[in-house]
């Protein structure tokens, strides 16, 4: 709610959604220019809301941006980029990494 409100509030058309299944559907419906994913999503997790979003939007692809506070490990970082995200950062996220 605090990112979509931020984003909201620089100008940016925002769908913001609570599992994996709605994400999917907003995202066919909006087809957004990026996407933030939480991993630890209901229904359907992250890294198979992007695989879905890899196989369905061809062009123009959005950037995906998953974000986890559980999901930290190397381990992690390699489902996403199986998964095409495009950033992967940890929580609590420092801007000055990236």
């Amino acid at each position: 709610m605090t990112l979509a409100a931020l984003l909201r509030e620089d100008g940016h058309d925002v769908r913001a959604v609570y599992n994996g299944r709605f994400a999917l559907r907003a995202a066919a419906e909006f087809e957004p220019e990026a996407v933030f994913l939480d991993i630890n999503l209901p229904e359907i997790n992250g890294w198979e809301v992007a695989r879905q979003l890899r196989r369905a939007h061809v062009s123009p692809r959005p950037t995906i941006i998953a974000l986890s506070g559980v999901y930290k490990k190397a381990a992690d970082k390699i489902l996403a980029e199986l998964a095409r995200i495009d950033y992967y950062p940890a929580k609590p996220y420092d801007p000055r990494r990236c």
